[in-house]
């Protein structure tokens, strides 16, 4: 539960349809909600319950996650909770995910990927929440998405309905470079623009320099 109102958290993929939701609460009753607000591109979207005496769940906010800490995978695919005890197997920077959301750590388990895992929650000793279990960002890897990533992603769904992001106009396409001109710019590849939309601005110089592909 990300708030008191029936706002909940859970994943983009696991959701077969946007309304006529069927959610489980803690006292076993069960409730129907709505998941028409998404964001695809980290895998979360935001489930409404008409439900208003749920308690919102308790975030680690800061950087306390370690190699080899303890953590609990808690999920509820059925009529029934499912938990598994495992540890936080790797920590690394942030990334990009396939379609281009921002993922503000890498965090991954060791925890078993199976039914009801993405979209659960991966609880902390102490009982907080760490972070959303996600299988489907990186080749079936039980990955977390952290409370950052989470917090930034619903409260914009929250606020637009969406995540806002600029839009560039253009369709560009990778090239390797001739080798007399990889020395020259010290680098192997370029983007070759192919198309701009009829919103985006009229190019008058376009530069394919400056990163490394």
């Amino acid at each position: 539960m990300w708030r008191e109102d029936g706002a909940i958290v859970t994943a983009h993929h696991v959701l077969e349809r946007d309304e006529e939701i069927v959610v489980g609460l803690p006292d076993w009753r069960r409730d129907s909600g709505s998941g028409r607000r998404r964001d695809p591109s980290t895998d979360l979207a935001v489930v409404r319950v008409p439900a208003t005496s749920l308690t919102a769940a308790t975030w680690v906010e800061g950087d306390e996650l370690a190699v080899g800490q303890l953590v609990l995978g808690v999920s509820r695919p059925g009529r029934s909770a499912r938990a598994h005890l495992g540890v936080v197997s790797a920590l690394g920077e942030g990334f990009r995910t396939a379609m281009g959301g921002r993922v503000d750590r890498h965090v991954e388990t060791d925890l078993p990927i199976g039914i009801g895992f993405s979209g659960s929650a991966l609880v902390g000793p102490d009982g907080r929440l760490l972070g959303v279990n996600n299988a489907g960002l990186m080749r079936a890897t039980p990955l977390a998405l952290p409370f950052a990533t989470v917090r930034r992603v619903v409260e914009a769904i929250l606020e637009h309905g969406s995540v806002r992001r600029g839009y560039l106009g253009v369709g560009t396409y990778p090239v390797d470079l001739p080798e007399d001109l990889k020395v020259k710019v010290r680098q192997d590849a370029a983007l070759l623009v192919i198309s701009v939309s009829r919103e985006a601005r009229p190019l008058r110089r376009v530069c394919c320099w400056g990163t490394r592909w």
